[in-house]
């Protein structure tokens, strides 16, 4: 690697935000420098730490990566820019006040240096395409073993429909979970898992909140007020969860428990929508891999809150991490920040961390990063169409017409060698999305319950891509456990045994609204399912036979 002087373009203001003032210069700021790992950067970075003030918080000396803390007025002394307070949304955020410059000390060993600003931008997905409502005949489906066709399944049953092994539970394993707002609370699980039948061994989720962003709420209030403004349609949202083989009680109106002390509510749509999607994330990779080790991180939506949520999973020794989110390539990250990203993700693959993320929800050739880096296992969706329980009959690409299976070929990244010769390669020679799909049609979504303890709530169907990737996450938790190791980065291995591992799609578009693009399933890999849905145990026979 030849870094080249950092390059650090104008900073975009989110329109509708206003200008503070001046960032207060003792307020405490973090970096992340990241050093060409092949330069001797360490004793030049130990002399600027001594003379700025920088202190050390997290390290892979390995990967060039350094975050650091310091405070405003040092990062003005080191970089020459004042930082400027913005607020948006109940949310502040700050921007550099001009073009930094780098200090010589680290001139020709310095590639990135990311916290410069920490402008959100990475927004939470749709409701629309995240839940979709369970009306309550739909809801009888799950008092049974058996759901008939267009229902919503429970984790559980996803494990057997797409053949997880059946003795392993993620046990040993940790799982991470990034989110970039909002929060959860255990209270607002424990009718989901005692449904399923967990019992009192119920699966305990650890917040850990990044940039100091809260990770715990419990306004279920607003939760319910959130859906019923988007469903508009409450009544049958309403009444207690009903879990496979157990009876169920009356309805009733949703009775929300109160906030514990010390936790915060939601102070903005945004927040409501990230704790939603957080609630889906643990719901569905808990109820898949129930004994593992489960943390779910919540940053502030800055391109330096992600990586640092990245880091710091890796750091306390997650095994797999669930990204439910991106945005379109160049519309979010900078070049510098993809490469600071991507440079994290490589070495977490190579060193037994699975990043597993989000293609997206907008149909063809909508491409998101960082479900466009070669460093990820990224996720599309499917709709189970048919299933004669405990095996699919007809599994199609979700396409629900105002949402789909997003796919296609990136615009920044080029084809990598574990890609080439796979369907498509006609059409040009660049990275192709998504590697995987699951089940993330709102026909035949997941159950999920949003309420109390005592039972009283929503039930709703989970869907997008969003709920795709918790459940690959938990495969590959079970797969780790039951090969006893940890897997990494897996596309290279996925791709050269595709034939005997997936369930090939080959039906169905990702076309919607008026795209121009249209890509069809085809046989092998195509750019709406990838190489399809897992068969569980035919991965575990195929990493057996490789190791």
């Amino acid at each position: 690697m030849n870094p080249q002087q950092p390059v650090f373009p104008p900073q975009t203001i989110p329109r509708g935000a206003k200008e503070v003032g001046p960032l207060s210069p003792d307020i405490v700021v973090h970096l992340i420098f990241f050093f060409d790992p092949s330069a001797n950067w360490h004793a030049a970075f130990a002399a600027i730490a001594r003379q700025y003030d920088l202190i050390t918080e997290q390290m892979l000396a390995k990967a060039g990566l350094v975050s650091v803390k310091t405070t405003a007025k040092n990062v003005e002394k080191l970089f020459g820019v004042g930082l400027t307070q913005y607020s948006l949304k109940n949310r502040t955020f700050y921007a550099s006040d001009g073009t930094p410059h780098v200090p010589q000390e680290l001139s020709g060993v310095l590639v990135q240096v990311l916290g410069l600003h920490t402008i959100p931008v990475i927004k939470p997905v749709p409701l629309s395409q995240m839940v979709a409502p369970l009306a309550r005949p739909r809801l009888e489906a799950l008092r049974t073993v058996a759901p008939p066709f267009n229902t919503a399944y429970t984790a559980k049953q996803l494990r057997t429909l797409y053949n997880f092994p059946s003795s392993a539970t993620g046990q040993g394993q940790k799982a991470a979970i990034i989110i970039c707002g909002g929060g959860f609370s255990q209270s607002l699980l424990e009718g989901y898992f005692t449904s399923l039948g967990v019992g009192a061994s119920q699966p305990q989720v650890v917040p850990v909140n990044v940039l100091n962003r809260p990770a715990i709420f419990s306004s279920c209030q607003n939760l319910l007020k959130e859906l019923y403004t988007q469903f508009g349609v409450p009544e049958p949202l309403l009444g207690p969860p009903a879990p496979p083989g157990g009876p169920t009680g009356g309805g009733g109106a949703p009775q929300p428990p109160p906030p514990s002390p010390g936790q915060q509510v939601p102070v903005s749509v945004e927040d409501i929508r990230w704790t939603i999607e957080a609630l889906m994330d643990v719901e569905i990779l808990a109820g898949a891999a129930p004994d593992a080790e489960l943390k779910v991180y919540v940053c502030d939506g800055s391109s330096l809150g992600a990586v640092l949520a990245l880091m710091q999973a890796f750091l306390d020794g997650a095994s797999v991490i669930s990204c439910s989110w991106g945005e379109q390539e160049g519309a979010g990250f900078t070049s510098g920040e993809r490469l600071t990203a991507d440079n994290l993700l490589a070495y977490a693959g190579q060193n037994g961390c699975t990043t597993v993320v989000a293609s997206g929800n907008q149909g063809a050739q909508y491409i998101q990063y960082p479900a466009s880096s070669p460093f990820v296992l990224s996720v599309g969706g499917t709709y189970i169409e048919n299933a004669t329980f405990p095996a699919i009959n007809t599994e199609v690409v979700w396409n629900q017409q105002v949402s789909a299976s997003s796919g296609g070929f990136s615009t920044f990244y080029a084809r990598p060698g574990w890609q080439q010769g796979i369907g498509f390669s006609s059409v040009n020679n660049m990275r192709g999305v998504p590697d995987v799909s699951a089940n993330a049609s709102g026909q035949s979504g997941y159950w999920l319950f949003l309420g109390n303890g005592s039972g009283q709530g929503l039930n709703i169907a989970g869907c997008g891509t969003s709920a795709a990737v918790p459940l690959w996450a938990a495969l590959i938790l079970v797969l780790n456990q039951a090969l006893g190791r940890r897997l990494g980065f897996i596309n290279p291995q996925l791709y050269s045994h595709a034939s005997q591992c997936f369930n090939d799609i080959t039906s169905g578009n990702s076309q919607i609204g008026g795209q121009v693009t249209i890509y069809q399933a085809a046989l092998g890999w195509d750019p709406c399912t990838g190489l399809g849905t897992p068969h569980g145990q035919h991965l575990l026979d195929m990493f057996r036979g490789t190791a």
